[in-house]
């Protein structure tokens, strides 16, 4: 089984501007295994919108026309493969029925024809199907592309995400009916998901790059946009959206006046505050980075912060951030949003309160010593995706991975159309 290739799909990109633990996932199992990365498929109404971008331009023979859909991506392993679908409807807009089933069913058919591909192609009679949090697509599997074991995963409460909550409860329990093995990546999420499927979930926690994260402890020459700063810096690398609490952010800017804060990545918050971040004079935004530029950002911050709020979304999430900022050595401020931040109270600065986050920070930014940093990258180390890949292969030998004996059904495509 350990040898087999796998066919993963997730809600993400190769080439997004975010990072994707789906993605970290994936790479690192194409050290020892053929892994074929389905994009997460560009939408008819996405393409238009989208068709004068790199990302679109680089993918167009691929969407319109299926050629050229196999893509080595730069600096990873051969056995790589990223792979482009057709583009695909958009109808979120519809209303659960007849209607919103029929749309669901053609786009599970234009996903199931470019699995067929890399099975053919690749002359794959075996295979893993992995998917990663994406329940709007292949929530059960055809007679002609059965797996030898399908794996789910969920990343997220899709129950507490606004824009998911209209379909994404009924997507997701059909793909729990129908996959052979279960994961969550956070132990509330291990709830959620053993409660609505009544069979186990296994945890599958995000990691990080360490190797990666960890040269940010090396000299770096100093960003551009850092140039001339003289102030401590506070860094938060992410998408700054719904999920943060922007109240305890704007009471923190203004309270250390004294410090630069540096935002690292896409931002969205317009959606969810009055309040405008980008006229404080100590806010920088710097923009989205890609992952290999992040440590010489983080060579820079005197400590990090995930100012999340606490809610039902984010009581499910294991950032991914955690892991990776601990790897660089770096003092992190969180508010205690999740159960499992507990584990790690010794190397990080769990706030309970805004005036536990503000008072924490002039701690945080203090310099740390060797042993500080030391304890943080050690903790990290034991979190690397190599960990988590060699805890997801003794999942998989803990189940039985014969076909249909777990009782996923085989369906024959018009048995997915709607009655």
């Amino acid at each position: 089984m350990r040898n087999l290739p796998i066919i993963m799909l997730s809600m993400s990109r190769w080439d997004g501007a975010l990072s994707s633990a789906a993605y970290a996932l994936a790479k690192e199992l194409a050290k020892h295994n053929q892994v074929f990365y389905l994009d997460y498929p560009y939408t008819i109404k996405e393409f238009v919108a989208e068709r004068h971008t790199d990302a679109v331009k680089r993918r167009r023979d691929a969407i319109l026309y299926q050629k050229s859909i196999y893509r080595q991506v730069p600096n990873l392993p051969e056995n790589f493969v990223a792979v482009t679908p057709s583009m695909t409807l958009s109808f979120d807009f519809l209303p659960p029925g007849p209607a919103y089933e029929l749309a669901s069913y053609v786009n599970n058919q234009i996903l199931h024809k470019t699995i067929r591909a890399i099975l053919h192609d690749y002359q794959l009679d075996r295979f893993i199907l992995f998917n990663s949090f994406n329940p709007f697509y292949v929530a059960q599997v055809l007679r002609d592309v059965t797996p030898d074991l399908y794996v789910y995963q969920a990343r997220d409460d899709i129950r507490a995400i606004d824009a998911l909550r209209k379909h994404g409860p009924k997507q997701e329990r059909k793909v729990l009916r129908h996959a052979d093995l279960l994961l969550a990546t956070s132990t509330n999420l291990k709830r959620v998901l053993e409660r609505e499927s009544g069979r186990p979930v296994h945890l599958l926690p995000n990691a990080a790059q360490t190797a990666l994260f960890q040269t940010a402890l090396h000299a770096f020459p100093v960003p551009a946009e850092l140039e001339g700063n003289t102030r401590k810096v506070i860094g938060f690398i992410g998408n700054l959206e719904g999920r943060n609490d922007f109240a305890l952010l704007e009471k923190v800017i203004r309270h250390h006046t004294d410090k630069l804060f540096l935002f690292i990545g896409p931002y969205e918050y317009q959606q969810s505050t009055s309040t405008d971040f980008h006229a404080f004079e100590n806010v920088l935004f710097v923009g989205p980075k890609p992952l290999e530029a992040l440590p010489q950002y983080l060579h820079f911050m005197d400590c990090t912060i995930i100012p999340f709020q606490k809610n039902d979304f984010t009581r499910s999430i294991y950032p991914l951030k955690l892991n990776e900022q601990l790897a660089a050595g770096k003092a992190i401020v969180t508010t205690n949003f999740s159960e499992d931040l507990a584990p790690f109270r010794d190397v990080i600065y769990l706030a309970e309160s805004h005036d536990d986050f503000v008072k924490m920070l002039n701690d945080a930014v203090a310099p740390a010593d060797e042993m500080q940093v030391r304890q943080r990258v050690q903790r990290a180390q034991g979190n690397s995706w190599a960990h988590r890949v060699e805890l997801f292969w003794q999942l998989v030998e803990q189940t039985q991975a014969v076909p249909d004996v777990a009782g996923r059904p085989v369906l024959a495509p018009h048995e997915l159309l709607p009655h």
